[in-house]
């Protein structure tokens, strides 16, 4: 065997330990009558000028820490916690104890806190727990080189000791020498080697785990594929086998009760989190890295303070780099001038703040305008996804499923956008909840309750109704020449080559943004005032004069909520007919026969064209906020005389927002911008816009009594 000697702190031998057998309870024996003693007393002074010490199981750990420069004490056995003496702790600021994997490691702990409250020592203590070895031993034969690294990445996490409970075996029960006849359950096993993950619970209730993988720290749900592997790697590499389906599914229900009734509350965050004044942002690399952003500009941090969890479709964002220009994202999205550009932007800025409200961006335009091309362009840039752009979704229950997996959703190639997805879409976008029964119980109802940015791209005009348009940044992307066009290689290679930069300087433009907003106060505020207020507060990291995105927004702000009243027959006659007559007053049914006399015989049959005053009384309500915004005025009803008369009044007056502001918005429209996917080229110069739109701006700055057109002349 071998021989292990035990020295005094003069290192003078004073035990001999033998050593028959690797496994220790096969062979491992002292002296008869000779009391325990711990191992590496004379090395002590090492640990005094660190100020700490680590206590360890055995010696073989103790020497792999002494190898790697750590200062250690060994205990010769889990259960021997008395060998711990008031004087190896003097001097010592900070004790670490090293917990294995099992139930003795467990006892090991708790009987460490037990000892050290004996003795009275007033220092600080921490567990270390091990998460993929059974022992530093194993740890350090895997990788010696990383070894070091690790495990002072594992002493900077430590938990507090107190917070260690001993397990259902017998604190300073001995050992017999041999191995037990009787080996625990697997499920309990399982359960045991759970004991180092952090458990944690979010406002649902769903159980989650925190374990430390390698040198960085992840979070998952305790009933997702990745902890299970996790832990049933640790099975294999502690017990050599694979645990049964049904030992894990057991073990999984008291690990998650625990997580649940025993633990304590946060919310996970998915891909951006605010904290203490700090925007995080999920890199979702292998490392688990975030960027943290504030005041006083960004960084990239190992081991952010939120707890991120990150669905099977996340991808990796590129790692941000400085001295980046917000213009160069100019090149690798096709818009029609620099209004709509600031925009995009806008639309950017607002998706990397969380929980505030979001705009809902659609990029309408003909066939190779490069709308699902800009949606992944903008994606990449926030929310890579294996899944970037997706088909409409058939209920709540898809929305909802696409929204908890990812940060951004963007569906593509609309048709047309249904009342319900409307309906659904705003509530994603500006907050509410999207449910359903869970499936495979009767009275359990999933809800899904946050805030998304959302991206829609489609032929068709797709804010069509006014409740959408109002919370809508609508673009029209132009037509690409095919001498413009560049292969779709070649596009994203440049995209990827310069991803680091465009992310590195959007976030450059979130740090000014969280810098002024306390100092930005808006004369009037539009419908999506926190996103209004934010981009505002961005101008200057942008480069932009000031005011001039708020009058972006108004332009595109009044074009979409124009397009809305142009698809409802009901807004579009009411507008029609207060701008030939003024004013008027009346009941439902009045206005109805009013309205029937100023539409076409194919318009009052169609399924939108409201058959009684009731249903045109509720479409008024929903067309009335799209109305005020083009000057037009809608009264609630109040009864008045003996009749009880229900009235509905509708008048001309000033619209809600000044577009006197508008700066050289038409120009803007009419330029045709092909050069954003060229290179060495941000627009072409002289060639006409094919779709030129006739509704002129100057008309409508100048109030003009003359009802608003939107006609489109085709240029051949």
């Amino acid at each position: 065997g071998v021989g292990i000697p035990y020295r005094d702190a003069s290192g003078q031998e004073v035990r001999r330990k033998r050593r028959t057998h690797l496994v220790a309870k096969k062979g491992s024996y002292w002296p008869k009558g000779v009391p325990l003693m711990a191992y590496g007393i004379d090395r002590l002074e090492d640990a005094r000028r660190h100020g700490y010490l680590a206590l360890v199981e055995g010696e073989s750990d103790a020497w792999t820490c002494w190898y790697h420069e750590f200062p250690a004490l060994g205990i010769p056995g889990a259960t021997a916690k008395k060998t711990v003496e008031a004087e190896h702790l003097q001097e010592i600021d900070r004790v670490y104890v090293i917990r294995e994997p099992d139930n003795a490691g467990s006892n090991f702990a708790a009987g460490i806190a037990g000892r050290l409250k004996e003795l009275g020592w007033r220092g600080r203590a921490f567990v270390v727990g091990m998460h993929d070895a059974k022992d530093l031993n194993e740890l350090h034969q895997r990788d010696p080189e990383s070894f070091k690294a690790v495990f002072q990445k594992m002493l900077d996490g430590a938990a507090p000791l107190d917070t260690v409970t001993p397990t259902s075996e017998a604190e300073g029960a001995p050992h017999s020498g041999a191995p037990s006849d009787r080996q625990p359950p697997q499920r309990d096993r399982l359960v045991a080697l759970a004991a180092d993950a952090q458990l944690w619970h979010d406002g649902d209730g769903t159980g989650y785990a925190t374990i430390v993988v390698a040198s960085h720290r992840e979070n998952h749900r305790i009933r997702s594929r990745p902890f299970r592997d996790w832990l049933g790697l640790r099975y294999f590499q502690r017990f050599a086998g694979a645990p049964s389906n049904q030992a894990m599914q057991d073990a999984l229900n008291t690990i998650e009760a625990r997580a649940r009734f025993d633990s304590p509350k946060h919310e996970p965050a998915l891909r951006l989190a605010e904290h203490e004044d700090a925007i995080y942002l999920d890199l979702a690399d292998g490392a688990w890295r975030a960027v943290q952003v504030t005041a006083e500009g960004w960084r990239v941090v190992s081991d952010p303070p939120v707890k991120f969890i990150r669905p099977r479709n996340m991808r990796p964002l590129p790692v941000p780099e400085r001295d980046g220009k917000i213009a160069d994202l100019r090149h690798f999205v096709n818009v029609s001038g620099e209004d709509d550009f600031k925009l995009i932007v806008g639309f950017l800025l607002a998706a990397l703040r969380p929980g505030r409200p979001f705009t809902i961006l659609i990029l309408n335009g003909e066939q190779g305008a490069a709308k699902s091309t800009t949606a992944r362009v903008l994606r990449r840039l926030v929310d890579p996804n294996a899944a970037e752009i997706r088909s409409v979704p058939r209920e709540d229950r898809d929305l909802a499923a696409a929204a908890r997996n990812s940060w951004i959703v963007c569906y593509d190639n609309l048709s047309s956008i249904a009342p319900w997805l409307a309906d659904s879409l705003c509530r994603l976008a500006t907050g509410g909840g999207l449910g359903g029964r869970e499936l495979y119980t009767d009275h359990d109802e999933a809800v899904f309750d946050a805030m998304r940015p959302v991206i829609l791209n489609g032929i068709p005009d797709l804010a069509t109704r006014p409740d959408l348009a109002d919370r809508a940044i609508v673009l029209n992307l132009p037509q690409i020449p095919e001498d413009k066009r560049m292969s779709e290689t070649e596009f994203w290679a440049d995209f990827h080559a310069a991803s680091g930069r465009l992310l590195g300087a959007l976030l450059d433009v979130v740090s000014v943004a969280v810098k002024r907003l306390s100092e930005v106060h808006l004369d009037r505020l539009p419908r999506m005032a926190d996103f209004a207020t934010w981009v505002t507060a961005a101008e200057p990291g942008c480069g932009w004069p000031e005011g001039s995105f708020m009058a972006a927004y108004a332009g595109n702000r009044e074009s979409a909520v124009e397009l809305a009243v142009e698809a409802d027959p009901v807004a579009l006659a009411v507008r029609d007919m207060i701008a030939d007559a003024g004013q008027w007053e009346g009941t439902a049914t009045e206005l109805l026969h009013e309205l029937n006399g100023r539409v076409s015989g194919d318009v009052r049959p169609s399924k939108g064209w409201p058959a009684d005053g009731a249903r045109l009384s509720n479409r008024l309500r929903r067309a009335a906020p799209a109305l005020r915004t083009l000057g037009v005025k809608v009264i609630e009803p109040r009864r008045q005389g003996r009749a009880s008369r229900k009235v509905w009044k509708i008048r001309k007056e000033p619209q809600d927002s000044d577009r006197s502001d508008r700066s050289d918005r038409s120009a803007d429209i009419q330029e045709f911008s092909a050069g954003a996917y060229s290179k060495g080229s941000d627009r072409t110069s002289d060639r006409p816009n094919p779709l030129k739109n006739n509704h002129s701006d100057a008309a409508v700055a100048a109030g003009a009594d003359s009802k608003p057109t939107s006609k489109w002349e085709v240029v051949i």
